[in-house]
């Protein structure tokens, strides 16, 4: 079976972290991790690109170190005070001739809500569905494959200052390492920290940070804050 290696970035305000895992069909397996106290970032946000740059390394060398692997990719986390999440609506008219509604009636439902934004200064990270309409009536799970004219769609997007996410992908490629994706750090965490049970039920997850403190909401399965 091919080994399929992924690996981390976590750039906080106190601490950067680099892991290295193996994934399987059993699960991930930690082959190696680095951390390195973090300078020259202030409340999430790069202040200081060499610090950080020099901080970042070090973690790098020793999760290369640790799995023997070296390191050239990687997945990042985005945290910090500038995370930010808007509720946006849109609408999309179903495409197919039979009225059913598609993949697709859903994405331009979704485009056209993220169309709505203020997003001065920010990029969008992650967007969320949370609730449905077909022809007015709510719907209470994705709707592909039922019949209808029209599709409302209520989306939760994730966003970050434009700035922040440039600074850390900077240091990131200044440190030799392609950037794969990036996550807001709540959405990053959740799959590991909470159950199906506790997602479906309702529950908030708590993140504090050496700066600053995250919370976010899920139920039904789903983000919704």
């Amino acid at each position: 079976m091919k080994q399929i290696i992924s690996t981390g970035i976590d750039i906080g305000t106190s601490n950067t972290r680099v892991v290295v895992c193996e994934e399987s069909a059993e699960g991930a397996r930690v082959l190696g991790f680095g951390v390195a106290q973090t300078d020259g970032v202030r409340h999430g946000y790069v202040v200081n690109r060499d610090s950080v740059l020099i901080s970042l390394k070090k973690a790098i060398r020793d999760a290369e170190k640790q799995s023997g692997i070296k390191i050239r990719q990687a997945n990042i986390s985005i945290g910090g005070v500038g995370l930010d999440a808007q509720y946006s609506i849109g609408n999309s008219i179903v495409s197919r001739a039979d009225g059913v509604i598609s993949k697709l009636d859903i994405e331009k439902a979704i485009s056209d809500g993220e169309a709505g934004l203020d997003l001065k200064n920010k990029t969008m990270l992650h967007a969320y569905p949370t609730s449905f309409k077909i022809d007015g009536k709510e719907f209470p799970v994705r709707p592909e494959g039922i019949s209808g004219l029209k599709l409302e769609v209520r989306t939760l997007f994730i966003t970050c200052f434009a700035q922040h996410l440039d600074d850390l992908l900077g240091v990131v490629g200044d440190a030799g390492v392609k950037v794969l994706s990036f996550t807001a750090t709540p959405i990053a965490t959740h799959p590991f920290l909470l159950t199906d049970l506790q997602r479906n039920f309702g529950c908030a997850l708590i993140d504090i940070g050496a700066e600053t403190v995250s919370v976010s909401i899920f139920e039904n399965n789903t983000l919704i804050s």
